[in-house]
């Protein structure tokens, strides 16, 4: 059992028929589901739950060779949607207040941009978008999500950039308040 989600479903893991890693959710009244099969390329791949939101939306990856692409699922409509495919991801397993996966993106060698995808709008962003970057945390001041982002390159500077369609950020310097 890996998650009891708000709807009041659970998501769960079994070793399917080829040795991969299915994820499934059940749901009284709805029944067993197994995520992911909406999309042939990913239904015999190792997928692992990473967090829900608000609405019961699964997020998981789906292991394509050596890349974890992300992806969720949705118990609404059935439906699995793509996130963040062809690269390898990690998930910082946090979702903001608004439903706001937080996620970090190789972009070479062993640099990775830190982006955010919006569940309920399909909004992305990189954060910040001038640069490679890791998340520490994902907070919420009781309006807004923040990400707290350590940018490259800038050791002792945090960034807390706003989890909106416009991301607005804001920095703490080394040896500043």
């Amino acid at each position: 059992l890996l998650a009891v989600l708000p709807n009041g479903g659970v998501v769960f893991s079994r070793v399917g028929g080829g040795g991969e890693l299915d994820l499934f959710y059940f749901r009284v009244g709805t029944g067993l589901i197994e995520l992911g099969t909406d999309i042939p390329a990913i239904a015999s791949r190792n997928k692992t739950f990473q967090v829900n939101d608000t609405n019961s939306k699964v997020v998981f990856t789906a292991l394509n060779g050596a890349n974890e692409e992300l992806y969720f699922w949705n118990p609404s409509n059935g439906q699995t949607t793509e996130i963040a495919t062809n690269v390898n991801t990690t998930v910082f397993s946090e979702v903001g207040a608004s439903n706001e996966v937080v996620y970090n993106v190789v972009a070479n060698g062993t640099a990775e941009d830190a982006k955010y995808y919006d569940l309920d709008d399909g909004t992305t962003a990189t954060l910040p978008s001038t640069d490679t970057s890791e998340v520490l945390a994902v907070i919420n001041d009781g309006s807004t999500s923040w990400a707290i982002v350590r940018a490259s390159g800038t050791l002792m500077d945090m960034l807390a950039i706003s989890l909106v369609a416009s991301p607005s950020t804001q920095t703490w310097l080394a040896g500043g308040n």
